[in-house]
């Protein structure tokens, strides 16, 4: 959601690719930057194949490469930058980390909460967000894409200062 709103704010759009894995993939321009924007068409606990397959066809260095994925440890609203961490029990990073043999890469995490009600955690982030939910969510997927926009243009440590902790209720 995040990448299709910062693709969109930029006026470009991803193309399907028919590359194995499977991916999509935009690449352009931005704010003086050449960007590539992927996003894995796998199951999300293989997402490393795609950006390992990318990395290495473009010969990008892990320190060039962000990822953006959900957190189920950080309450819904919640965006984070963060250098060289682990996968903290995110399958789709652990697989990311495992891929390009190495945590030295950046990632945005999206607080999403944990789930109530002896939910199982892969049935949760697997569902839809609810009604009242979704209204935090478009908040936090705008304010994301402004993380990214801070990302490139400036780089992770303001980014990091500007929007972690940040909370959208």
């Amino acid at each position: 959601m995040v990448l299709d709103r910062f693709v969109s704010m930029a006026g470009e759009r991803f193309a399907i690719t028919s590359k194995r894995p499977p991916y999509e993939l935009a690449d352009f321009k931005f704010k003086g930057h050449r960007l590539f924007l992927l996003k894995p068409l796998t199951y999300m606990n293989k997402s490393g194949e795609a950006v390992s397959s990318v990395a290495r066809f473009y010969r990008f260095l892990p320190h060039e490469i962000l990822v953006v994925h959900d957190d189920i440890d950080m309450p819904l609203g919640r965006l984070k930058f963060v250098k060289d961490g682990g996968a903290g029990g995110h399958n789709g990073v652990r697989s990311v980390i495992a891929l390009l043999g190495t945590k030295d890469f950046v990632r945005l995490k999206i607080g999403i909460g944990r789930p109530g009600d002896g939910m199982p955690v892969d049935v949760y982030v697997l569902s839809p967000f609810t009604q009242s939910e979704q209204t935090v969510v478009e908040v936090v997927v705008e304010k994301a894409a402004e993380a990214l926009s801070c990302f490139i243009a400036e780089g992770v440590d303001t980014a990091m200062n500007r929007f972690n902790g940040m909370m959208i209720q």
